[in-house]
């Protein structure tokens, strides 16, 4: 009898042990399992994500994370590095503790992510950790950040055409009809895996050129010419050029020695005859060439992004200015100083019938889920008038026909453009230095791209 409580009393608690183990099992598991991990896996914090800077078309121009550290213990594993060995790198920019310039810094607020990229390490009874597969990262998929108006294909192909020429100096593309700056390059360039090395520097690889003021030369002849023509000039107007022209006392030299001769205000522009511009800038005044300039953008930031750091460059503003202080601004020397972006600015709006547009670098913000709403173009005011704006775009293309510019002639395409070439007064090796600018459109038909080069 007594054995058989003992027996009847041992199966009770037996079963009560496995209904408590199933409920364990079925209800609690993951946690205790859970739990139980947890006491041998040590979570540590590998960098923290950064949202995303792409270009146009979506295409990543950084991406989402750092270049992740190994570990100590785990075998080696790669993440994508977020930057593109170069490309864009000063538009890009960098950020970091000690400042930063470009995209990163001007939007640092938007691009910085709450949460970290994590690793877990899975340890043994011994609390070594576990090989090959002792290890799991923990990465959240991360969308959000900037959408630039940048194309990175025509970006790749500019940079790779001015390191093959080994051209120190900046470039930049803008699509005429939206405003979108398509490509900005700036030579030297740099790495921003590397900052340290450039900040030591002394050839300026950090400096963003595109949006740097620099004397023009004879480009800024396409303002000349729009204002003369907005104040009673024609194209054919008809000069005589013997090679120099003397204002107040001083023989004021042109670029062919021996002079153009007869020429007309179309020639003029073509050849880039400078005592042609020395008249002309004298006739319209220096009021009218100082209006102008401020019209067409001169002495003002293009994109206002605190991060680019933009000059402002300089335009006229002694309105009581000799003759011969305004001989030398008409061919774009003396204190006139502009940026590449500036010029693009201004060839725009020849080639937009005389209407300014908004240039654009930033095209939209984009969410979590990818998700983004491009701004639309803004006009900003008309600058000249169409009837102007399609002669100097003809004088463009006069300078590419038979001009200065003859080198520019695409085969297939029919372009405009202006070259300069202005004296820094800088001495290199011995050497005085000048820039050389290139600034066009093309085709000549429905212009698509507008170029600057210097």
């Amino acid at each position: 009898m007594r054995m058989n409580i003992i027996k009847n009393l041992s199966i009770t608690i037996l079963f009560a042990l496995v209904l408590k183990t199933g409920y364990i099992a079925l209800y609690n598991g993951r946690k205790y399992t859970k739990a139980a991990m947890s006491q041998r896996t040590e979570e540590i914090i590998i960098k923290k994500p950064r949202g995303i800077i792409y270009d146009r078309n979506m295409l990543k121009i950084t991406d989402a994370r750092l270049k992740l550290i190994n570990v100590e213990g785990v075998l080696p594993f790669y993440v994508n590095k977020r930057y593109n060995d170069g490309i864009l790198s000063h538009v890009v920019g960098y950020i970091s503790d000690d400042g930063g310039f470009g995209i990163e810094k001007a939007f640092d607020e938007l691009l910085k992510k709450d949460e970290y990229d994590t690793i877990s390490l899975i340890k043994d009874a011994k609390i070594k950790i576990i090989e090959d597969k002792g290890y799991k990262i923990k990465e959240g998929k991360i969308y959000s950040g900037i959408k630039l108006s940048i194309n990175y294909h025509i970006q790749k192909i500019v940079e790779n055409a001015m390191d093959n020429g080994k051209i120190n100096g900046a470039a930049v593309v803008v699509d005429p009809k939206t405003g979108d700056i398509l490509a900005m390059a700036s030579r030297p360039n740099f790495k921003q895996d590397d900052i340290a090395k450039y900040l030591k520097s002394e050839n300026g690889e950090l400096l963003n050129r595109a949006v740097c003021a620099y004397n023009v030369g004879s480009v800024f002849k396409v303002l000349i010419a729009s204002a003369a023509l907005e104040n009673g000039f024609t194209h054919e107007m008809q000069f005589h050029c013997s090679g120099k022209i003397n204002i107040d006392g001083r023989d004021f030299v042109c670029n062919k020695e021996e002079g153009h001769g007869d020429i007309t205000l179309e020639q003029a522009l073509a050849l880039s005859c400078n005592s042609v511009f020395y008249e002309v800038g004298n006739a319209i005044g220096i009021k009218n060439i100082a209006n102008y300039a401020k019209l067409f953008g001169f002495g003002q930031e293009v994109l206002n992004i605190n991060g680019l750091y933009e000059a402002k460059g300089n335009i006229p503003s002694n309105l009581k200015a000799s003759s011969q202080e305004i001989a030398n601004i008409s061919i774009g020397q003396g204190d006139v100083m502009v940026t590449p972006l500036q010029i693009a600015d201004m060839i725009c709006t020849i080639v937009n019938n005389g209407t300014r547009k908004q240039l654009t670098l930033i095209k939209s913000m984009v969410d979590e889920n990818g998700n983004y709403s491009d701004v639309k173009p803004v006009i900003l005011g008309d600058v000249v008038s169409k009837d102007t704006a399609r002669v100097v775009k003809n004088m463009m293309v006069c300078t590419v026909k038979y001009g200065t510019g003859r080198t520019a002639d695409i085969t297939n395409f029919s372009a405009g453009g202006k070259t300069g070439s202005a004296e820094t007064g800088w001495l290199k090796n011995g050497e005085l230095m000048t820039h050389g600018w290139f600034a066009g459109f093309f085709p000549q038909q429905n212009p698509e791209y507008v170029c600057v080069v210097l």
